[in-house]
């Protein structure tokens, strides 16, 4: 009995719940669902937005939240994922939206990735998941990626925070000839400040911010291109 009931149990707790029915979109490819698909992209950009968005297609309010998997890659990257609610930064090969989206009936999400890859060329292979209320799959979208950027490009980019972790004062390098932007999240995906970052050194006081991990999340002329992760440990 135990060889029956203990596989039956394990599939229960990992299938899909079938009965939320969801939608999945790439705005690439407008009119085609890719529930269980593929996403192939190509780029030769450090940083890029992959726009898709799901729509709840069923005949009953549904509360999702989003779950990014990576599966493979063959370089490092950094990405956050944008919702209805926020633009959180994505951390680990492993992580979950920390808010819930409630879908009415025929009501959409943006399901928006933004990833660079300041560290040069390579593939990745990322699951994005559409959870339930109790955190179980809906649905799935795979989004493999080639990207080809040379390393000139990657060279322009943020190269140097410290020290890390820090306590009061961080500085970061520019080694762009050009000013950018800076966001800084929290772990929860809460902008917390933004700055200017002007070529050569900047110093950042972060005194007034409570311990943990921060995403520092940089654009050029309002196009991401690259994350880094800070320390602050007073």
């Amino acid at each position: 009995m135990k060889k029956i009931i203990l596989p039956l149990l394990f599939s229960l707790l990992f299938s899909f719940n079938t009965s939320a029915q969801i939608s999945i979109y790439w705005d690439d490819d407008p009119g085609n669902t890719y529930n269980g698909s593929i996403i192939n992209i190509s780029k030769d950009v450090a940083g890029f937005d992959v726009y898709m968005h799901c729509q709840n297609t069923g005949s009953a309010t549904q509360e999702i939240k989003f779950r990014r998997v990576v599966l493979n890659s063959s370089v490092n990257f950094s990405d956050q994922f944008c919702d209805n609610n926020l633009c959180y930064p994505c951390f680990g090969n492993d992580w979950t939206s920390p808010a819930s989206t409630i879908l009415n009936v025929g009501d959409s999400s943006t399901m928006k990735p933004t990833l660079n890859f300041s560290n040069g060329a390579g593939t990745a292979e990322i699951r994005y998941y559409i959870l339930d209320a109790s955190d179980q799959p809906i649905d799935s979208v795979d989004v493999n990626i080639t990207c080809t950027v040379g390393i000139d490009e990657v060279s322009s980019l943020i190269k140097n925070i410290y020290p890390n972790p820090t306590s009061e004062i961080v500085t970061i390098e520019n080694s762009s000839i050009s000013a950018m932007a800076l966001e800084i999240y929290n772990n929860q995906g809460k902008l917390i400040q933004n700055r200017i970052l002007n070529p050569g050194l900047n110093n950042l006081n972060v005194a007034s911010f409570p311990n943990g991990n921060y995403s520092l999340n940089i654009f050029n002329q309002g196009k991401f291109v690259s994350s880094k992760r800070l320390v602050i440990n007073h």
